[in-house]
């Protein structure tokens, strides 16, 4: 992407960081852990490790850490909770 906008990498960054909100690693963090929500709400049943490796996690560990820390909950909470919509963490 910053070979084809014609920009330096950091000022593709800033760019990039002024339009979005965030820095181009963060929001593909963000999308990607946006597709893992989406697939625990659409099959629940399934195992963490298969949604993991779908999602484009390159292992389960990985999967975990990432999202306690962009959801606050576990996946395995976050499934138990059953939130009504897939990319919010009910409030106690």
């Amino acid at each position: 992407m910053v070979k084809e906008s014609g920009y330096s990498h950091r000022r593709f960054i800033e760019v990039f960081r002024a339009a979005v909100g965030l820095g181009p690693k963060l929001y593909c963090r963000v999308l990607r852990f946006q597709g893992a929500l989406d697939l625990v709400a659409a099959r629940p049943e399934a195992a963490l490790v298969d949604v993991a490796l779908e999602a484009g996690y390159s292992d389960q560990p990985h999967f975990q850490r990432e999202f306690r820390e962009l959801a606050g909950v576990s996946p395995t909470r976050y499934r138990d909770l059953s939130p009504a919509f897939a990319h919010h963490v009910p409030l106690r």
